[in-house]
């Protein structure tokens, strides 16, 4: 004896047949209006709006702008990719080189003294598409297993500040991939002066969806050894600051 069934749905279909066209529906967010603090971090892509009904406040620029106006978002944006990325504390670790390492002379000098590594994740890249560009070359060539060679280099002509440090990839040509964070400018730029930088190398190449950029962006990080300690972080440094 045959049985048929008739599958029941689960939930029943939304709208229901025959609903009220004019039915409530869930108004949209005005971040323009609300006094939350939730309207003051619009890059973290926690809220979902639609910025379609009315302008967007200073705070709540969109990334679709020129370079020149971006540059000045590009401090919001480190601070929610300091926790995103997971730039996690790395500095002050010592250094202990590997057997695998070629002993070299400059190996031999710098065992002689203890030497000390610093995680950064270079800043500065968000919106400027030479640097997309020269980052993603540098993640294909990691994953090639063939790491570029880079540099630091001073930057005195910087518009925005007169002390950055830029750091180079070698691809071809010499070509910029990122910055030096601020609060770290001050201590690379005193190992730079003293010459106690042994090794510039980088540590890894992230690619990640940033909300707020609605896209992918490449981000890194670098490893720098120096002899002797590092100093402490500089929180209070703020741009064209004598060091």
């Amino acid at each position: 004896m045959l049985l048929s069934t008739t599958a029941t749905p689960l939930a029943p279909q939304y709208p229901p047949d025959g609903a009220d066209e004019n039915r409530n529906v869930c108004p949209i967010l005005d971040i323009t209006k609300p006094n939350c603090n939730c309207s003051n971090f619009p890059l973290t892509g926690k809220v979902l709006i639609d910025l379609a009904d009315f302008a967007v406040p200073e705070t709540q620029t969109t990334a679709n702008q020129s370079l020149n106006s971006n540059d000045d978002l590009e401090g919001q944006f480190d601070q929610v990719l300091d926790l995103d990325v997971g730039d996690t504390d790395e500095s002050g670790a010592e250094y202990e080189p590997s057997d695998e390492e070629p002993l070299t002379e400059e190996r031999q000098d710098n065992d002689d003294v203890e030497q000390f590594a610093e995680v950064i994740l270079m800043k500065g890249t968000t919106f400027h598409s030479h640097f997309q560009e020269a980052l993603h070359a540098c993640k294909q060539l990691m994953l090639d297993e063939h790491a570029p060679e880079l540099s630091l280099s001073p930057e005195p002509v910087n518009k925005r500040d007169e002390n950055a440090i830029v750091v180079k990839a070698l691809l071809g040509v010499w070509k910029p991939i990122g910055y030096i964070p601020a609060p770290k400018v001050p201590k690379v730029t005193d190992a730079m002066r003293k010459n106690e930088i042994t090794s510039v190398v980088l540590h890894n190449v992230i690619y990640k969806y940033i909300f707020a950029c609605k896209g992918h962006r490449y981000f890194a990080k670098i490893l720098l050894l120096k002899r002797n300690r590092w100093l402490p972080n500089s929180v209070n440094y703020e741009y064209n600051d004598p060091i």
